[in-house]
């Protein structure tokens, strides 16, 4: 027990050194409690882990990972037979069929407050904590540029822009045409954290808008910065002709797998986080140049005056009626070792992010990483992400509400108003059935 209990306060030192939005601990606990005694394996068991990055691609990543987890734990089995999103988390949970463990990113306060996960009080030392950061942690943002096709475009790579408006007008020389074709894209703010990342990058980090308070629960989505934020990011795609990008984006992939645009060169440029270069390392083919043309900035503010990084990710949950928890518990704290950081990094282009294991890590081999690291001490301004009770509707309503607007659809006033008036109203109606 002297060993778990160590371990386990070396977990609370995860906690205390990543900011994760998967990370829920319940206002106003205090107190200090040990760890309940954990019980010895006897027999053999198996605990299911679902994840967010599935599919045969990644089977060789989570192969290495848990055999290596194994090799230390070998009475403990780990498979990765599914996917996971909210909805199906909740389903598993309500027809007792759930798995032992699984990854959130910014559901926590959704699923504690419907009780699809159990707190881990009994693993920790105080509070009520419902995650604990792990697989995948760090900085989030970063302007992703190919200094190849800068150079063919007539761009000093050594210039990438600092605002929004440069980054347009990048966008625009970087962007090729045969008539109505698109051939190759400047930048598609859809894509990667620039979407995912809308509210944090967009509205908090380009623009200063606040739009939410957490401790009043109140949103501001249909501020003059948020709807700004919105009118500049659709600025894109409309100059460039929505139908048009939207065409040539059904030829490739998002984010940075093998099909990605990035990837495949024919996107120049994209905001994407630190994972970037070790999945370019990956999913790259073997007669890919790209890792060594891609450079890595700052992400463009309104005015190109500020350094803005989002510090975040994705942490692991113990659904509640996980039939395994101390077994289960042995995977999630082994998850923040720097044994398994390394295994991340080298297989998934991840890393966990915490202060433990990143000392341990050796990152020679994806240089790229390097700048996403001294951006946390470099940054002007180091934002958290989303934190919100409504986090899945809010995610789903605002994509659509940009989608809209980059359409013509909607005017950006109109629909940030409409945006504000529906997630409130459900925020209220979420926190009081709560």
């Amino acid at each position: 027990m002297a060993k778990m209990s160590l371990s386990r306060r070396n977990v609370l030192g995860v906690l205390a050194g990543v900011t994760s939005s998967g990370v829920l601990a319940a206002c106003g606990a205090g107190g200090s409690t040990a760890p309940a005694t954990e019980k010895e394996l006897t027999q053999p068991v198996s605990i299911d882990f679902w994840v967010n990055w599935f599919g045969p691609s990644r089977e060789p990543a989570y192969k290495a990972l848990n055999e290596a987890f194994q090799a230390e734990n070998p009475k403990i089995t780990v498979n990765v037979p599914s996917n996971v999103n909210v909805e199906k988390l909740i389903a598993g949970v309500v027809a007792g069929t759930p798995p032992d463990v699984a990854t959130i990113r910014s559901t926590g306060q959704a699923l504690a407050i419907k009780s699809a996960i159990q707190p881990l009080d009994d693993y920790t030392w105080k509070g009520k904590i419902y995650a604990v950061p792990s697989m995948e942690n760090g900085a989030r943002g970063a302007l992703v540029y190919n200094k190849k096709l800068y150079q063919q475009a007539g761009l000093d790579p050594n210039k990438p822009p600092k605002s929004i408006d440069e980054l347009l007008k990048a966008h625009e020389q970087l962007t090729k045409a045969e008539g109505n074709d698109i051939k190759q894209l400047g930048f598609d703010p859809w894509d990667a954290m620039s979407n995912e990342g809308f509210l944090e990058f967009w509205g908090e980090g380009a623009y200063g808008a606040k739009w939410y308070d957490a401790k009043a629960l109140k949103l501001n989505l249909n501020s003059p910065e948020m709807v700004q934020a919105a009118q500049n990011f659709t600025q894109f795609r409309i100059r460039t002709g929505y139908d048009k990008v939207d065409t040539f984006r059904k030829t490739y992939g998002f984010w940075t797998g093998k099909t990605g645009g990035i990837t495949q060169q024919t996107v120049a440029m994209q905001n994407n986080g630190y994972w970037t270069p070790g999945e370019i390392r990956v999913f790259a083919e073997g007669n890919n140049d790209v890792a060594s043309n891609l450079m890595y900035t700052w992400a463009p503010t309104a005015k190109g005056d500020k350094k803005v990084q989002l510090i975040g990710g994705w942490a692991v949950v113990m659904p509640t009626g996980s039939k395994q928890a101390d077994a289960t518990w042995r995977y999630v704290e082994w998850l923040t070792t720097g044994k398994a950081n390394q295994i991340l990094l080298d297989q998934f282009g991840f890393q966990n992010g915490n202060k433990n294991a990143a000392k341990e890590l050796k990152y020679d081999q994806v240089p790229g990483l390097k700048f996403y690291i001294d951006s946390l001490t470099q940054a002007d301004k180091t934002m958290q992400p989303i934190n919100i009770p409504i986090f899945a509707d809010l995610d789903k309503a605002y994509r659509a509400a940009l989608t809209d607007i980059g359409q013509g659809k909607k005017a950006a006033k109109a629909a940030m108003d409409e945006l504000q008036q529906q997630m409130q109203q459900l925020l209220d109606d979420t926190v009081k059935g709560a």
